[in-house]
C-alpha cells in the first residue's frame, strides 16, 4: 500500500462503491450510523475524485488555469441542491452547529406516496420534512453518472 490509500479504499471508485452498499441498508433499515456514513462520504468523495478541497480549486480559478474533468465536476456537484443539503448536514455533524443543515427528524411511521420502500415500524430520517433517502438519491445519481463516463 502506498501513503494514499486509505486501507483497502484506493481510489473513488472504492468509496462510491462502499456508499453504495450502505444505501442498499440504509434504504431498506435506515440507522443513524449509516446516515452519518452517507452523508459524510456523499459530501467528502467529490474531494476525493477532485483531487483537491474548495480554497485549492477556487485559487486555481481565479488565477485562469483550466480545469481538470474532475475538478470541473467538484462545482457541477456544488450546483446541485440535494449536494448542498448534504454538505451543510456534513458541516453540521462536524461541527455540531444546529444553524445548518435544515431542519432535522426522526419518525418511527409508514410513508405515504414516497418514491422509497418503506414498513410500517420503519424510522425515517428527515432533512425539511422530505425523507433524507429522496435528497440522497439525486447525489448518488450524479456520482454513478461521473464513474460511468469516467472509469
Amino acid at each position: 500500500m502506498n501513503e494514499v490509500d486509505l486501507f483497502e479504499l484506493r481510489k473513488p471508485q472504492h468509496l462510491f462503491a462502499e456508499v453504495q452498499k450502505a444505501m442498499v441498508e440504509y434504504s431498506r433499515e435506515p440507522s443513524s450510523r449509516l446516515l452519518l456514513f452517507v452523508v459524510f462520504a456523499l459530501n467528502h468523495l467529490r474531494e476525493w475524485i477532485a483531487g483537491a478541497g474548495y480554497e485549492i480549486l477556487k485559487g486555481k480559478c481565479s488565477f485562469g488555469q483550466l480545469l481538470l474533468p474532475e475538478e470541473e465536476f467538484y462545482f457541477q456537484l456544488w450546483e446541485l441542491n440535494e449536494f448542498r443539503i448534504v454538505n451543510s448536514l456534513c458541516n453540521r455533524g462536524k461541527h455540531v452547529v444546529s444553524k445548518c443543515g435544515g431542519t432535522t427528524s426522526v419518525t418511527s411511521e409508514m410513508t405515504c406516496n414516497s418514491p422509497c420502500s418503506d414498513s410500517l415500524d420503519q424510522i425515517y430520517y428527515r432533512i425539511d420534512g422530505v425523507d433524507s433517502r429522496e435528497i440522497f438519491f439525486p447525489v448518488m445519481r450524479k456520482y454513478n453518472d461521473w464513474f460511468a463516463s469516467n472509469g
